[in-house]
């Protein structure tokens, strides 16, 4: 295992595959993503894989609590966003076939660094490994 980074914690490593979880700045558990790179046994092509989990906004427009003669319209109005929002998500996935979600991170300057210095850490031990099996 290499020296800790801020940012970037080591999942696992062997010596055809090596596995990272990258902080977002916010700390939000939902901005990190993973990142696996590996060595194709039979091409040795060394393969980056970047996964995340994205979601799309669940309710939609939340509304401020508002009182109109003794009732809670927004309660309403967030039930009505919340199927409204539910039924554009279901159509859309049948008419296209997919639905659009998205995911950020945000890296600070340390961050980015550390995580160029993992991609190229992991590259460079990948090729090494690559290289000995194909003296073999």
């Amino acid at each position: 295992m290499s020296k800790p980074m801020k940012g970037v914690m080591e999942m696992q490593e062997y010596d055809d595959m090596k596995s990272y979880k990258i902080a977002c700045d916010c700390g939000d558990n939902d901005h990190m993503h993973d990142l696996t790179m590996t060595l194709d046994q039979d091409d040795y092509v060394i393969e980056t894989m970047i996964s995340f989990n994205a979601s799309s906004e669940r309710y939609g427009k939340k509304y401020p609590v508002m009182v109109d003669d003794g009732k809670i319209v927004s309660f309403f109005k967030n039930v009505y966003n919340w199927w409204q929002h539910r039924i554009t998500m279901t159509y859309t996935l049948w008419t296209k076939g997919y639905v659009e979600v998205y995911a950020d991170i945000i890296l600070n300057e340390e961050f980015a660094k550390n995580y160029a210095d993992v991609l190229n850490t992991a590259v460079t031990d990948l090729s090494n490994v690559r290289n000995e099996r194909k003296k073999k």
